[in-house]
């Protein structure tokens, strides 16, 4: 009953991120590098990839499919930019950052999900270089946290 309930504030909080995200997207004037946009879009294709080699997809199949994957993932890719910008530019703003203390708490919170030690944890982040990655989640988290706390929300009326 407890990870229904869980479950299902963590979907409200995804919609409320997602419709923030898209207002801002509204309200937002600018244009991002393509270059940064076509290292994203990399990346996602990459992501992709790996998924379907998990997925026991051949070699020639991935390789036959990657354009189309490449297709389906240009706004994606797009999107995910200009959000960064936008959530980077109100952290900015607001002067939010993450803390040490923050990024072990997530560590902490991770390994215990994970069943495994925050030692293992905090390895695989340095190996992979996904430490600097997740101190972004942590703030775009703090910058969500922000804009949903000082939202006024209209229920359909």
């Amino acid at each position: 009953r407890e990870s229904i309930r869980q479950h299902k504030k963590a979907e409200a909080r995804r919609n409320l991120e997602e419709q923030a995200l898209v207002l801002l997207d509204k309200a937002a004037t600018f244009d991002v590098p393509q270059s940064v946009v076509d290292r994203h879009l990399e990346r996602l294709v990459e992501e992709a990839k790996n998924r379907l080699k998990k997925e026991n997809y051949s070699e020639d199949n991935i390789k036959s499919r990657e354009s189309e994957i490449r297709e389906k993932l240009k706004e994606d890719a797009l999107r995910q930019v200009r959000s960064y910008f936008i959530l980077d530019d109100i952290a900015n703003l607001e002067k939010i950052k993450v803390t040490d203390g923050e990024i072990e708490t997530a560590f902490g919170e991770m390994a215990a999900s994970s069943g495994r030690s925050v030692e293992e944890v905090k390895k695989y982040y340095e190996e992979n270089d996904l430490t600097d990655d997740l101190a972004v989640d942590i703030r775009q988290k703090k910058v969500f946290d922000l804009i949903i706390n000082s939202a006024t929300i209209n229920q359909g009326v």
